[in-house]
């Protein structure tokens, strides 16, 4: 009885530790599996031929930007199932050309506004890459719920960009500043800035806020 007792025991021992074998070899097993991506035809919604994609968040927003009808302009493109163009700051071309992190429905880049650059720089909008040079002045832009909003250069600049927007609405700006001007004093807005070279006599910074304003962009709105 005894014995027949003992080979019960050692059949469900031997039973439930093939059980635990069987299902640590299915989790290694899965882990093994390389993951899984799809690939996605976002298509040229703009009209032209070509439309990038420079940025995707948590909640699957894609942003870039789709070039026009002609492919000599561009706007800055938000793909939510179906492409939304952005629209620009009144000039010819707009763009979000690098990675916003946000997921609360705000998108950062940079716009031409239509005003002439007197000093014919290209500056920020050379860094977005338009297929056209317009000589026309570029901001930094912060998009949210259909508005485009200028995030403005530093004092004396002229141009600026945007190049990040996190889920505080904290918004990474580089702005040129003219270089015999002196930055916003310690008691006004806090700014954090960089030297980032020096050209035709103007100096660029870059600027990123800490405080947030309104979007949270340099302190000098």
């Amino acid at each position: 009885m005894k014995f027949r007792i003992l080979i019960r025991i050692t059949a469900v021992s031997l039973l439930a530790t093939l059980m635990v074998s069987v299902r640590l070899a299915a989790q290694d097993q899965a882990k093994a599996q390389p993951p899984r991506y799809y690939v996605f035809n976002l298509g040229a919604p703009g009209g032209g031929t070509i439309a990038m994609a420079a940025s995707i968040n948590d909640i699957g927003w894609v942003a870039g930007d789709a070039y026009q009808t002609g492919n000599t302009t561009e706007h800055a493109e938000l793909w939510v199932g179906s492409p939304f163009d952005l629209g620009t700051l009144g000039g010819s071309n707009s763009a979000v050309a690098w990675p916003n992190k946000n997921d609360r429905g705000e998108i950062a880049g940079v716009a031409e506004t239509g005003e002439t650059n007197r000093l014919k720089e290209d500056w920020s909008c050379a860094l977005a890459n338009f297929p056209t040079i317009t000589h026309q002045i570029c901001l930094g832009f912060a998009w949210q719920g259909g508005v485009m909003s200028p995030l403005p250069p530093l004092p004396g600049g002229l141009d600026s960009y945007a190049s990040a927007v996190n889920n505080r609405g904290q918004v990474a700006v580089g702005g040129e500043w003219h270089s015999r001007l002196d930055l916003p004093s310690a008691a006004g807005p806090a700014v954090r800035s960089s030297h980032l070279g020096a050209e035709t006599g103007r100096t660029d910074r870059a600027s990123s806020a800490l405080p947030r304003s309104r979007f949270g962009c340099h302190g000098n709105q």
